[in-house]
């Protein structure tokens, strides 16, 4: 699958670490990201000297929709925790800026280290796995689990949420259960067929739009 950040962020997208929103939340975090990407792009074009380059606040603000006060107020704060050097220039908007990036990676370590932050996934599998969440999921879900994952090693978590909604809904409506009046017949096609997420939510919600029972 194409990533969702090249389909949908095709004039760019700004990359923004975890652990950084948490240390400096999130505005300055962000404005942090932006002065990385236009030291990145000085560097890769020679417009620096001595790891130092321009960078303009009024423009600043106008690409990240913040204040020209955030902006400097953002600034001031990595200035304080060292993690950018700056002067003003003679021009009124625009600074020398250097990105202090040893120091950056310090305080970044520092923090993780003694706040015990989570480790790189930043809870994504947990997330998507439901581990360690109560599902919540009615009794004709969980007996098709239990039959699905007697065949399949895997299949993601988010495919039984979608059938444990579409089953809550046949069940609601029919007052009844939908494994005892539909069981033999997912049991039956899940036998004689392999399935992946897709196929497994179309089969289970074909068959919660039937209510002649």
């Amino acid at each position: 699958m194409t990533s969702i950040y090249k389909s949908i962020n095709k004039l760019g997208y700004l990359l923004v670490g975890y652990s950084a929103i948490k240390i400096f939340g999130a505005e300055t975090a962000i404005i942090l990201c932006r002065l990385i990407d236009e030291a990145n792009y000085a560097k890769k074009n020679s417009e620096i000297c001595y790891n130092c380059f321009l960078a303009d606040v009024e423009s600043m603000a106008q690409l990240l929709n913040f204040t020209v006060d955030a902006i400097i107020n953002g600034i001031t704060t990595l200035t304080k925790s060292r993690c950018v050097s700056v002067w003003n220039t003679t021009t009124e908007s625009s600074y020398v800026v250097r990105i202090e990036e040893a120091e950056i990676q310090k305080i970044i370590r520092t923090k993780e280290r003694s706040e015990n932050f989570t480790t790189w996934d930043y809870r994504l599998n947990d997330i998507q796995t439901l581990r360690n969440y109560d599902c919540n999921y009615c009794n004709s879900t969980e007996k098709l689990r239990e039959l699905v994952y007697s065949y399949e090693d895997r299949i993601p978590e988010v495919a039984f949420i979608l059938c444990d909604i579409a089953i809550k809904k046949f069940e609601q409506k029919s007052g009844k259960s939908f494994w005892g009046t539909k069981g033999d017949i997912i049991s039956n096609m899940i036998d004689e067929n392999e399935f992946d997420a897709d196929e497994l939510y179309d089969l289970i919600y074909n068959q919660t739009q039937d209510f002649k029972i």
